[in-house]
């Protein structure tokens, strides 16, 4: 009985001391997070270096580097961790649009317009030298296509309900192209809301509606 004891608190002491670590690793990583930003907002990313973040997140350089292995690692998650504050947005608007046209147009200028306010994250994209950064925003593996998703999957079921959309592209594909077009709309500066809408009208809605 008591070496049944014995090996009971063993355990909960063992699930205890790993959500107490678990718990620790995500206060270190938003610690750095924030930190990351607020160097960012004080140069350019190109410009700061991991010692600057682990000083103005009070944490050793050891740390930075268990939470985050390289800086393209970091710079990623800020990516990530901006586009996701805007996708709530995004969703509100493209589930008010009566049509896919409209929607599609309507989400994609919302999404673009926000990011380019978002001077963090354009800094990040912008000064990611390694080109690291951009090729994480256009990898299938990327948590980028899933946020795509959680936009558009609603969108997507009504209109293929109203028989709007082709029925050989599935959401997977559609988000993931959507998310390629973006993003090169995004470095596009030269294109004007009205600009991005005549592309996106003459060349992405052809491509997914029924004719």
């Amino acid at each position: 009985m008591v070496q049944a004891r014995s090996q009971t608190g063993r355990v909960a002491n063992g699930v205890r001391n790993s959500g107490y670590r678990a718990t620790r690793q995500q206060l270190n990583r938003q610690r750095i997070l924030a930190a990351a930003v607020t160097c960012f907002k004080e140069r350019d990313p190109a410009k700061t270096t991991m010692e600057d973040i682990a000083k103005e997140a009070r944490l050793d350089r050891k740390t930075v580097y268990r939470t985050f292995s390289n800086r393209t690692a970091l710079l990623d998650a800020i990516a990530m961790q901006r586009i996701s504050e805007v996708v709530g947005r995004v969703k509100k608007a493209v589930d008010a649009c009566p049509s896919l046209d409209t929607a599609i147009v309507k989400g994609a200028t919302q999404s673009l317009r926000l990011l380019r306010k978002d001077q963090i994250f354009m800094s990040v994209v912008k000064n990611a030298n390694d080109r690291g950064v951009e090729l994480y925003l256009i990898d299938p593996k990327s948590p980028v296509l899933e946020s795509m998703l959680s936009v558009w999957r609603d969108a997507f079921a009504r209109a293929r309900a109203r028989g709007e959309l082709r029925s050989d592209l599935d959401n997977t594909e559609i988000a993931n192209w959507l998310r390629g077009v973006h993003f090169l709309l995004l470095l596009r500066e030269d294109l004007s809301a009205k600009g991005q809408e005549a592309l996106l009208r003459k060349f992405v809605l052809p491509a997914l509606t029924r004719t």
